[in-house]
């Protein structure tokens, strides 16, 4: 963690590195059911006790700018990093992850066709998931955005390579 406050996608960002340390803190000391959208406004935030959450949106919006600074961070100065920490949608509890772990997918279409365009995947990587999609739709979105990801191709293009490689 101490790396990445550091790094220049932090350094200009006292709040989301002060946000990112508490939660790994809380974390690392085992407090992870203390970890909620009210106990950061009010430890990283300064908010009162009492302050609506559901009127103040400033944890999220900024768990959301922490979340894509992680992704930049991981994906630039630290790429070598043999640890990588995410923190999931719909929660604050940082997750630390070996790079090299086989991503899991999402279980409903649509996420997992998201899912694809924000990993930063090797091509054989990519269409293994793409080839253990559940659903037709799924995999098609993901066929789709892997290729125009890859290679900015047509349609036609993009089904003739997947059908040279076996995965159409």
């Amino acid at each position: 963690m101490r790396r990445i406050v550091l790094s220049s996608a932090f350094a200009k960002s006292p709040r989301l590195s002060h946000f990112l340390r508490y939660i790994c803190n809380e974390e690392e000391e085992g407090r992870q059911d203390r970890i909620s959208e009210q106990s950061i406004g009010i430890a990283v935030f300064g908010r009162s006790p009492d302050y609506d959450s559901n009127a103040d949106s400033i944890v999220r919006s900024h768990a959301s700018r922490l979340r894509h600074r992680l992704r930049e961070y991981f994906e630039t100065e630290g790429v070598s990093e043999p640890i990588v920490l995410t923190i999931p949608k719909g929660s604050y509890i940082p997750r630390f992850e070996p790079r090299n772990a086989a991503p899991t997918l999402p279980t409903e279409p649509e996420q997992t066709a998201r899912s694809l365009s924000d990993l930063n995947t090797s091509e054989e990587t990519a269409i293994q998931l793409i080839s253990s999609a559940s659903s037709g739709r799924a995999r098609y979105q993901m066929e789709d955005q892997f290729c125009n990801r890859r290679c900015n191709c047509t349609d036609v293009d993009r089904d003739a390579r997947l059908t040279s490689e076996g995965n159409a």
